[in-house]
């Protein structure tokens, strides 16, 4: 899939929902107070932006909240990262992602364990209900 301008709209469309998703994740698993603006915030957004669009963009990946939880939970950052660079480079998912590869290993972990962290209280909540 290509994210040219051909494909603006619906890109565009796609962007803003995981944008929205991402801060309801953010929210909904909070402490019930906004979190600062500040770097570490937005890099957490940011990776569930891309994982959030990732699962929406490949065909070969499950567009679901256990989707997204089982590319966080269960795939190493060398795995995530390889599932983003097959995409095209124009793709938005892949320029969500470029902020959290661009952070050290050790900050890339905890990163992915901060979504997985919060990924998992919504899908136990989801199974519970």
């Amino acid at each position: 899939m290509s994210f040219g301008n051909s494909a603006g709209g619906i890109a565009d469309a796609l962007e803003k929902l995981a944008d929205g998703a991402a801060d309801a994740i953010v929210e909904v698993t909070g402490n019930g107070e906004k979190e600062p603006e500040d770097y570490w915030a937005k890099v957490n957004h940011s990776f569930l932006k891309a994982v959030i669009l990732l699962a929406c963009t490949d065909s070969t990946l499950e567009a679901s909240l256990n989707g997204i939880y089982d590319i966080v939970a269960n795939h190493s950052m060398a795995d995530i990262a390889g599932m983003f660079e097959r995409l095209p480079e124009d793709s938005p998912a892949r320029k969500a992602f470029a902020i959290v590869a661009n952070c050290d290993t050790a900050n890339q972990e905890h990163v992915k364990a901060a979504a997985a962290i919060r990924l998992q209280s919504l899908v136990f909540r989801k199974q519970a209900a």
